[in-house]
This record gives structure tokens, C-alpha cells and sequence, in this order.
């Protein structure tokens, strides 16, 4: 990975950090920026079949020096959801500085893994990236890994989410065991959660999802979980908060279930499947469309949308 001198770095965070303080049109700037060799590969080496979302390095017809003004106005046409500004030191001796020389699209799959919407990947080039959400907020990676964040004048390192640790993680360990026995039930399958990550978690990536959702809406929202004893029309509940619009669906729910059992089939006809020298056709078939779970996830948010309309 390259990584520039101490004048050199102090200097891309100087650019940074004045920039996200700007707007376009009245939207805050919001970019991410990799310091890279033009000389870098950026895509990984290919192993297999060819890769379907390739990472692609588009050059500039003539490298611009890298400030405050030119990084507010290519910001708005770089998504930072799956664009990296590249930035290397061009010229010689003194006359060495910082230039933006083109735009790498990395595709939009890691961030929507990050959001739980897939599965799979491909990762950012392995750089120095620096990244702004917000005014005065900087984010330092390594590729796609955090290291350091600059937020409300303060340097935070990065905190896990707090549905998966502490006390609000806890309020949802039965929740999570019950759908996951509930999912075993349905897909006919005896699955132990410990053994299947992705299986324990999926109830709070679910919960995490709307979250994000809400969040990027920017309409403001709020979520509130009680125990399946309390109704929506419960006295308790009525006394505590007053329910504008009642929902009473189960939807969201149903989908979830739906999309955990899928995954149950396929991790258990996969596992046959390993065991076994010869494999039949009907079985082999059987894997590929239990392999449907990603349509499936997908089906689960439209449903979740579909139900939030009501």
C-alpha cells in the first residue's frame, strides 16, 4: 500500500478537511479520496471465472492539482457509494504535488453488503482513503478497513454496532433464538446457530437495514420494539406513546422467516453435497435454486417497503 510523507499526508487532510466544510448548491461535499499510484493495479488478481463487476481506473484527459475548489466540484459527479478519487504526487523536485489524475469505480457491491443486500463482494484497492460524509468529518481506511475518524471536532476510533454488543444486543438474544428455530422448523433442517454466523445475525441485520434506511430517507424516524405480549392497541403502550397510523402486519416478519429458511436448504444441501463423490442432477438442481436467496432478501425489502406504504 503507498503511503505518503508526513508533509505530504498533513496536506491531504488539509484539502479534505477544508472541502467537506463546503457545499454545492446548497448539498454538503461528500467524497472519498485514495491516495494510489497511477501504477497500482486496483483490481484483484482473477482466480476462476471473470469477475462481474470488475473495478475500473477512468484517467482524466490532463491531471488537475488537488484543493479545496476542484475536490468540491468533481465531488458531486464521484458517488462516493462506489467511486474513489485517485490521487498521486505528480512533478519532480519541487515542483512535486498532489494531483487528481482519475475516478476508480469499485461497483456499488460493498456497500451493499454493507447494508445486507448481497452476500459477496469485491474490495476497494488496498490504499490510503480518506473519506467525509459531513461537514468537519473525515474517516481514515486502509482500503475498506477503518482505522480513525475525525467526527464533531474529536478523534473516535471505529465502534461496532451496538446490536450486536451491550445491553441493547441482549434485548434481542430471544427474539433472534426463536426466529431461528422457527426458520429451522420451516426449512426441515436441525441447524445449530452457533455454527452459522450469518444465521444468528441475520435478525439484527434485518433490524440494522430499516435503520440505514430510515436514516438515508433523512426524514427523521424511530423504531420501537416490545415483546410480542404487548399489541399495538395494548393500554400499557397507549399510556407511554400515541401511535399516529396502526399497521398491524406481520409482513416484515413473514419475510424475514422466508429468506432465513431459504438459506437454511442451501447450507444444508450444500453440506450433503461436500460429503458426497457422485452428485445427482436433481440435487445439483436443488442447490442452485435454493441459491435464490439473494432474489429472496430482495423479495423481503419489497415486501418491507410494500408493507411501510400502507
Amino acid at each position: 500500500m503507498d503511503l505518503p510523507e508526513k508533509a505530504v499526508f498533513d496536506e491531504l487532510l488539509d484539502v479534505c478537511y477544508h472541502a467537506s466544510l463546503t457545499t454545492e448548491e446548497g448539498r454538503p461535499t461528500v467524497f472519498r479520496v485514495a491516495f494510489i499510484s497511477n501504477s497500482t493495479p486496483v483490481s484483484p488478481p482473477r482466480e476462476g471465472p471473470v469477475v462481474l463487476e470488475p473495478i475500473m481506473r477512468y484517467a482524466l484527459g490532463q491531471p488537475v492539482r488537488l484543493t479545496v475548489g476542484e475536490l468540491r466540484r468533481l465531488a458531486p459527479v464521484a458517488d462516493p457509494r462506489r467511486v474513489l478519487i485517485a490521487v498521486e504526487q505528480g512533478g519532480t523536485g519541487t515542483e512535486r504535488r498532489l494531483q487528481i489524475y482519475a475516478l476508480i469505480d469499485v461497483g456499488m457491491a460493498l456497500w451493499e453488503m454493507a447494508r445486507h443486500e448481497r452476500i459477496s463482494g469485491i474490495m476497494s484497492p488496498e490504499a490510503l482513503v480518506v473519506a467525509s460524509t459531513g461537514p468537519g468529518e473525515l474517516t481514515i481506511s486502509r482500503g475498506d478497513h477503518p482505522v480513525i475518524r475525525l467526527r464533531g471536532g474529536e478523534v473516535v476510533t471505529p465502534t461496532r454496532s451496538v446490536l450486536f454488543t451491550g445491553p441493547v444486543a441482549q434485548f434481542f438474544v430471544k427474539a433472534s433464538e426463536e426466529l431461528i428455530r422457527e426458520a429451522c422448523k420451516r426449512a426441515g433442517v436441525s441447524q445449530d446457530a452457533d455454527k452459522d454466523d450469518t444465521l444468528s445475525f441475520a435478525h439484527l441485520w434485518f433490524i440494522e437495514s430499516i435503520l440505514l434506511h430510515i436514516a438515508e430517507l433523512g426524514h427523521g424516524g424511530a423504531l420501537l420494539f416490545v415483546h410480542d405480549a404487548v399489541a399495538d392497541d395494548d393500554a400499557r403502550l397507549r399510556k407511554a406513546v400515541t401511535i399516529k397510523y396502526r399497521l398491524p402486519s406481520t409482513r416484515p416478519r413473514e419475510a424475514l422467516l422466508a429468506a432465513m429458511s431459504v438459506r437454511l436448504e442451501h447450507n444444508d444441501l450444500h453440506e450433503r453435497l461436500h460429503q458426497r463423490r457422485t452428485v445427482r442432477w436433481k440435487t445439483s438442481t436443488g442447490l442452485r435454486h435454493s441459491t435464490g436467496i439473494n432474489a429472496n432478501l430482495r423479495t423481503s425489502r419489497a415486501t418491507l417497503r410494500g408493507s411501510s406504504a400502507r
